[in-house]
């Protein structure tokens, strides 16, 4: 697939799976209301696994050697730092979460994905560009 094509089916799975930035309404809430601090706990994926040498991802936790650094894979897990909160679809945030990303499927009536990057366009991060070269359904990435 050529760097355009890609660009192109993950501009497609945004527009039709992302839907809002919720970032200052759940920052908002998180500092008045202790109903919504309980609700973070209900987070998905609020730790990621890690090579203990090299501090890259371990994705394949199976794996006996780290792809990053070469050396024995050691686990480890570290919390991820959200910088962003998105009100995703169902299907969208089911597959985020497969990949390891923070999702809660119920914030409060609504799927939400804390985004660990930010400052580029959402099409750019890897998570979603893995997403499309995973070849999800056509009807998304068309």
């Amino acid at each position: 697939m050529t760097e355009s094509e890609l660009q192109r089916k993950a501009g497609r799975l945004v527009d039709s799976g992302v839907y809002l930035n919720i970032s200052g309404l759940v920052e908002a809430l998180l500092t008045s209301d202790t109903a919504v601090q309980a609700t973070m706990e209900e987070f998905e994926n609020l730790s990621a696994p890690v090579c203990s040498l090299c501090c890259n991802p371990a994705k394949d936790e199976d794996a006996e050697v780290c792809k990053w650094c070469g050396e024995e894979l050691e686990v480890e897990y570290q919390p991820q730092e959200i910088y962003e909160y998105w009100a995703v679809a169902s299907w969208l945030a089911e597959d985020l979460e497969k990949a390891g990303e923070p999702i809660c499927h119920d914030f409060h009536g609504l799927n939400v994905w804390g985004r660990c990057t930010t400052g580029q366009a959402i099409l750019l991060d890897a998570v979603i560009r893995e997403l499309v070269e995973e070849e999800l359904p056509e009807i998304v990435c068309l």
